[in-house]
């Protein structure tokens, strides 16, 4: 099975964040896992020695994100690819959820 585990993270309208894991399919388009037809910008944000792709709504690319969809770069097969999010990831999760979305509070995961 050709599945991935990624995290999807969404701001509640009081600041409280939720975090989802989910094991998605690697061919998924991305604007099915994230409810909406659109354009979404990419980015690469650096915690702690690791490193992480993230998915967000192009219309937040210059302000604080609603809602981000996060994959782990590591390397593999000699070079760098995605690699399943890990329960380990979550301090860094946190501080991602602090640079870059509304709150800095995580609800659950």
């Amino acid at each position: 099975m050709n599945t991935i585990k990624k995290w999807l993270l969404t701001a509640r309208p009081n600041g409280e964040v939720d975090i989802f894991k989910q094991d998605v399919n690697i061919h998924m388009p991305i604007n099915r896992k994230l409810d909406e037809i659109g354009f979404y910008s990419l980015d690469v944000i650096h915690v702690n020695g690791r490193s992480y792709l993230y998915v967000f709504d192009a219309c937040e690319n210059h302000r604080h994100k609603t809602k981000l969809l996060i994959s782990r770069i590591d390397q593999m097969y000699g070079g760098e690819g995605l690699v399943d999010m890990q329960d380990d990831d979550y301090d860094n999760v946190l501080l991602i959820i602090e640079k870059l979305m509304i709150a800095g509070k995580a609800l659950s995961c």
